[in-house]
């Protein structure tokens, strides 16, 4: 009979701690694996959710994006139509310029070559030439596409008399200011910006940025505003009332900041001449019936 070794013993031990220990890593690792799996699983059927969800509204999806941009389009084509409705000047009436208006004009045609224009107007009625002046814009900015702006440079007071001018009182309203800024805007179909006479004086650049934005936005028209990004806008200015105006007179505000004024140069060209003019307006005596089968345009026969 063969004695058992005392090393088969020692084998046999290990042997059976190996398996166990093999038994605990395979149970490990295939509880791992069935993690993953049950994660993977999770993951895809959240993804065929969000993707059911998707497939099951495009419609609505595109709806909003498509009811965004035909808004654009349709504001859009709105702004262009005024646009093209807008009133050409059609009447050359010289005026005596301002000494900020010679200045700012040098940044006016340097920035807007061809496309600034002044002493132009549109022709009144004869017969109520006496009672009215037509209103001369200070400058007039002529687009390619008949975009018109009415380009003002407000004063707060007249250095000669020290009155008040282009007030905004609500017990003192400007009437003047806001008749023009109606027959500008609501008869002649333009934009209308205003600048206060300190604004073009200290920042005319910034100025015309501001000019070129507004072109922009109506036009889609970014031709100018390239040339000036460099720029900001200038500083807001509010507008002033009877007690504001008579602290900048007191302390001399207008003739301190127009000492700073240098008209180095002035733009002299052909420009003025390069304006699109409109049709001259046809004008009724008062006892003339208006002939309905006509062209007659009756925003033509106003006193201005």
């Amino acid at each position: 009979m063969i004695e058992d070794s005392p090393f088969q013993g020692i084998a046999g031990a290990l042997l059976i701690i190996g398996l166990v220990f093999f038994l605990i890593i395979w149970y490990r690792d295939s509880n791992k694996i069935e993690d993953e799996n049950n994660s993977r699983k999770e993951k895809y059927y959240k993804e065929l959710d969000a993707y059911k969800l998707y497939k099951e509204k495009p419609d609505s999806l595109f709806k909003q994006f498509n009811t965004k941009d035909e808004t654009y389009k349709s504001r859009l084509r709105k702004i262009q139509q005024s646009i093209i409705a807008m009133k050409r000047p059609n009447q050359y009436l010289e005026q005596r310029r301002g000494y900020t208006e010679d200045y700012f004009s040098n940044f006016l045609h340097k920035w807007f070559p061809e496309r600034v224009f002044t002493n132009y107007t549109f022709e009144i009625n004869p017969l109520l030439k006496e009672k009215y002046r037509p209103f001369l814009a200070d400058f007039i900015f002529q687009g390619e596409d008949n975009l018109h702006i009415d380009i003002e440079i407000d004063e707060p007071y007249d250095l000669i008399n020290l009155n008040p001018i282009h007030l905004f009182d609500k017990s003192n309203s400007n009437e003047d200011d806001t008749f023009r800024n109606h027959i500008f805007s609501n008869v002649f179909g333009w934009v209308v910006i205003r600048f206060s006479e300190d604004q073009i004086v200290n920042q005319p650049d910034e100025c015309c940025r501001f000019i070129a934005e507004i072109i922009l936005e109506l036009t889609g028209n970014d031709q100018f505003l390239t040339n000036l990004k460099s720029y900001n806008n200038p500083t807001i200015c509010s507008r002033w009332n009877t007690s504001d105006v008579l602290n900048m007179i007191n302390q001399d505000h207008r003739k301190k900041y127009l000492s700073l004024v240098k008209n180095e140069w002035s733009y002299k060209s052909t420009w003025n001449n390069k304006i699109k003019l409109g049709p001259k307006p046809i004008f009724r005596s008062p006892n003339q019936t208006v002939d309905s089968s006509s062209n007659y345009n009756e925003d033509i026969d106003l006193p201005f």
